[in-house]
């Protein structure tokens, strides 16, 4: 039972336009098995890529609506599902696995979770993550390669970052998990850069505009890439990729 549970919640995910491609060895279960518990799994497999509201989502599965938006809200602070609020009430959606809840497993990575997630990439989960096309990731410019009045407006993080009011840096992922499976990489691992428009209380990792935009000319310096979801709008993090690393 509890294989299916997880099964359907690959699915799910699969179908979401960042994607999360099912494989011949079946590695994909046992990194859900790692992140979600059978219960979390079973409500995450009846969202969808729409913000929905609790009530609605309730009412679908079929459970109380308290005990609905209690789990969904501990869910989201540990990164599983996304959410937003809107007059007052908390809509959700099922993240994708990258960019999406992978992101948020730094305090999970191990050595054994490194190395599933190497074989499921090696076993085509990269191939069909990132081949589709329109590709889930592009490049944005460096701002040193260009003369700015080619740089098109949603190319432009640096103006993106200035419309923002709260920063974050984090350890990246990628790097973290690199270190686990032996292949330890000369980059900083704090380059993981996420911004809002919108004003939160102080987290941890937080950082000025001033620091994340000295950051971002820094990354540039060191040879670092940014790469972003390859949208027009709604950007709210800069990857600084490596050659050596980056899953992308």
């Amino acid at each position: 039972m509890a294989e299916d549970v997880y099964g359907e919640l690959a699915d799910a995910l699969d179908r979401l336009p960042n994607g999360f491609p099912r494989t011949s060895s079946g590695v994909e279960i046992s990194i859900l098995k790692r992140i979600f518990t059978p219960e979390e799994a079973t409500l995450a497999s009846h969202l969808g890529r729409e913000m929905e509201p609790v009530d609605c989502i309730a009412q679908r599965i079929g459970i109380p609506a308290e005990k609905v938006k209690t789990r969904l809200t501990d869910m989201a602070k540990r990164g599983l599902v996304w959410f937003d609020e809107r007059d007052g009430e908390l809509w959700f959606r099922l993240a994708p696995f990258v960019v999406g809840f992978y992101e948020s497993q730094l305090k999970n990575m191990d050595h054994e979770f490194a190395h599933l997630v190497e074989r499921y990439l090696a076993d085509g989960g990269a191939v069909g993550i990132m081949k589709p096309q329109p590709a889930l990731h592009r490049v944005v410019p460096s701002q040193r390669a260009v003369k700015s009045e080619w740089i098109l407006p949603y190319d432009d993080v640096k103006a993106i970052i200035q419309a923002s009011r709260t920063f974050s840096l984090r350890d990246c992922i990628c790097r973290v998990q690199q270190d686990h499976i032996g292949r330890k990489c000369n980059f900083p691992l704090k380059t993981c850069l996420s911004f809002t428009s919108r004003e939160r209380p102080p987290r941890q990792g937080d950082i000025s505009k001033e620091e994340a935009l000295a950051f971002l000319d820094e990354s540039e310096r060191i040879g670092l890439v940014h790469t972003v979801s390859n949208v027009m709008e709604g950007l709210f993090y800069v990857c600084n990729c490596c050659g050596c690393c980056c899953g992308i």
